[in-house]
């Protein structure tokens, strides 16, 4: 199956560290940087999902 990861990764660039390790396991895998801004054909893919920073303060 063809499987997409939409991705927005800034600051630190964590969430991007993180799919390129989960890519490493799964070359079909496709990512795709939101900022990019490349045209992208959502059709083509079986499963997609998105991803964001997720932000965590401890007080």
């Amino acid at each position: 199956m063809k499987t997409a990861i939409i991705y927005y990764s800034k600051h630190h660039h964590n969430t991007k560290k993180i799919l390129e390790v989960i890519k490493a396991e799964d070359e079909e895998l496709v990512l795709i940087d939101v900022t990019a801004k490349e045209k992208v054909v959502l059709d083509e893919f079986d499963n997609w999902t998105c991803f964001r920073n997720i932000f965590w303060k401890l007080r």
